[in-house]
């Protein structure tokens, strides 16, 4: 709880002292990977920057070599050796990332993030169909995120039934510019 408070000294002291009582809890290893990001991201030094996405790096790995039922160990690693988490540390492996993403979504198929963290990582290895196909996912389980292209949010609201009545259909793409609405229209569809 105190990492998502963005308390990430006194998170990576509990958590440091809890690796003491149980040096091999996978979930504290994670939960001390995700501090050291969150930390990285807060540095100003390079170095400082490195060795925090290092560190994260290892713990995640580490979590996943105990026990392969983490998928936000392998979100971790996968965003690390994406370059999407502390591009400045240098660990990028994209050979890497899109292995531990795809394992994150096998764990986890409705998280959203994973879906566009790989869908950036297939762009950049030239992947385009893998990248439009994530991002499609993306958008289908998170319809509300095609206000970032029409600057105005769609709404997505209501009770249970009309939420699901609403992710039924495609919503109205008329005020999306002409060229990129016959793929979000198909990105789109329901399932």
């Amino acid at each position: 709880a105190l990492r998502l408070l963005v308390d990430t000294d006194k998170a990576l002291m509990h958590y440091e002292r809890a690796a003491k009582i149980d040096p091999s809890n996978p979930y504290g290893m994670m939960g001390m990977a995700y501090a050291h990001i969150l930390r990285g991201r807060a540095s100003l030094s390079p170095e400082e920057k490195r060795k925090h996405g290092q560190d994260a790096l290892t713990l995640a790995l580490n979590a996943i070599a105990l026990g392969d039922f983490l998928w936000e160990a392998h979100y971790i690693a996968g965003s690390l050796y994406g370059g999407l988490e502390l591009p400045e540390s240098k660990l990028a492996d994209l050979a890497k990332a899109p292995q531990h993403l795809a394992q994150a979504l096998v764990l986890e198929p409705n998280a959203t993030d994973l879906w566009l963290a790989r869908a950036k990582v297939m762009r950049a290895i030239g992947d385009r169909t893998a990248a439009i196909s994530d991002l499609g996912t993306y958008l289908r389980l998170r319809p509300e995120s095609v206000e970032a292209l029409t600057a105005r949010p769609l709404d997505m609201g209501g009770s249970q039934f009309e939420i699901v009545e609403k992710r039924r259909k495609v919503p109205d793409l008329g005020m999306i510019d002409l060229r990129f609405r016959p793929l979000l229209e198909k990105m789109l569809q329901p399932d």
